[in-house]
């Protein structure tokens, strides 16, 4: 009987800690695209990253898988504020009066 050849990646992927490996990059591909699809902006880009790293001595090939993902930031929009004294205020300084009261008209 001959030996069972492995000749695609996509079946290497799924021998990497008995399927272990493929089950978390799976499930890091989808916190990516919810990651995408929750984004404020509706816009964005995702990154997973497979490597494989392949040792080989005497015949023998050992397997070192590893990825890594990059979720886009999200982007949060400006909030202006003013500093007034030592403090922060979300008012426009030349608003302050407004909020006051009315003003005394002097008829004089």
């Amino acid at each position: 009987m001959s030996p069972r050849l492995i000749r695609r990646y996509t079946e290497l992927l799924g021998l990497f800690d008995r399927g272990e490996f493929l089950s978390a990059l799976d499930q890091t591909l989808t916190g990516a695209i919810e990651g995408l699809e929750n984004n404020a902006k509706g816009q964005g880009v995702a990154t997973v990253t497979v490597t494989v790293k392949i040792a080989y001595q005497k015949g023998i090939l050992n397997f070192y898988p590893s990825f890594d993902v990059k979720t886009p930031k999200i982007v949060w929009g400006v909030t202006p504020a003013w500093a007034v004294g030592g403090a922060i205020s979300v008012q426009h300084p030349d608003q302050h009066a407004l909020f006051e009261g009315p003003r005394v008209i002097d008829h004089a």
